[in-house]
């Protein structure tokens, strides 16, 4: 009889190694998609520069630096806007003091382009000294800002 009742008697599956497997796997992907998400925020994080340090990083760096993408941000010089609307290409310059940067796009121009004050111009610097762009961000004067 007594042969019966361990017979009936489940036996408890070890419960230990399996959630700690599952733990550690757990572990690991959380650790990867962590240091993946970080590198892919370095990736495409990008400072802006003004004129002065985007030039002495091209004297520094010297060809490096011509294959990179980088950001300017500078005062759009009004009088130099130059718009070809049948090739969308645009050409202005950015002022930096009495010194200007020539600036080169192709695409839509912005809506505001000609009453904005600063611009952010996201591209590459040429060895010719033209900053040829792919993205144009536009800030606002401030009288498109509510009175306070």
């Amino acid at each position: 009889m007594e042969n019966s009742v361990l017979a009936n008697k489940p036996v408890a599956p070890k419960k230990r190694q399996s959630s700690w497997k599952f733990i550690l796997a757990f572990g690991v992907i959380a650790a990867a998609m962590v240091v993946l998400g970080a590198q892919a925020f370095q990736s495409s994080a990008m400072f802006y520069l003004t004129v002065p340090e985007l030039k002495a990083q091209a004297a520094a760096e010297g060809d490096a630096f011509y294959a990179r993408q980088v950001r300017i941000s500078g005062a759009l010089h009004k009088e130099s806007i130059d718009w070809e609307p049948k090739t969308m290409n645009l050409k202005f310059h950015l002022a930096d003091g009495a010194e200007m940067f020539p600036v080169e796009y192709t695409g839509v121009m912005p809506d505001t382009f000609h009453h904005s004050e600063t611009v952010v111009a996201e591209g590459k610097y040429t060895r010719a000294g033209v900053f040829e762009a792919t993205t144009l961000l536009v800030k606002c004067p401030s009288k498109y800002e509510t009175e306070q």
